[in-house]
């Protein structure tokens, strides 16, 4: 800016002196100069922030990453047993499924014939169902005389025995089921 565009910037000619103006001029220029090293400073500054932002966030620490281990580590432990017997519970209702013609043969012929005492054998049970000979489950074996169906379980099935039990009421044919020493949470019975 020259003496006379900052003369006519402040009022004109006459208003301030020569030296005033370049005083003035100094002062604004020393200012710039000034706020120009603040900015670089500034900056820097910013630019200092930036790089230590970026080393903190690198990653996890040691501390959350064993927190998260232990927790993987505690679900794992309550979740595989849960699901282990869920599966062998599974297993089994598919066996015991495979007794229902049975039972259902033994409610028939106890119907017909005025009670469970007179179908004491695999031939009277299956005539009055209608059956060619009586079903044979895998891993089952029936008594016919006393009414037990047994059902032995292989490795997969936890080595259990279950055994189901037919018992006479006025109205109904109910089947009691025992599992030992198994327990409900390894047959579902």
């Amino acid at each position: 800016m020259s003496l006379a565009d900052e003369t006519s910037r402040l009022g004109g000619a006459g208003t301030l002196s020569a030296k005033n103006v370049q005083h003035h001029m100094k002062q604004n220029v020393s200012i710039c100069i000034q706020n120009s090293f603040e900015g670089s400073i500034m900056q820097q500054r910013v630019q200092q922030m930036k790089k230590l932002g970026r080393r903190v966030q690198k990653g996890f620490t040691l501390i959350e990453l064993m927190i998260v281990v232990a927790i993987i580590g505690i679900l794992a432990a309550i979740a595989i047993p849960q699901y282990q017997d869920y599966v062998t519970r599974a297993r089994w209702s598919d066996v015991i499924a495979q007794t229902a013609p049975l039972k259902m043969a033994v409610a028939n012929c106890a119907q017909q014939n005025n009670g469970i005492a007179n179908c004491t054998d695999a031939a009277t049970l299956a005539s009055v169902v209608g059956y060619a000979s009586m079903p044979n489950p895998a891993n089952a074996t029936v008594d016919y005389a006393t009414k037990v169906i047994t059902m032995t379980g292989t490795n997969q099935l936890a080595n259990c025995t279950v055994t189901l039990t037919a018992n006479e009421t006025p109205n109904a044919i109910q089947w009691t089921a025992s599992s030992g020493a198994c327990g409900k949470s390894k047959t579902g019975v």
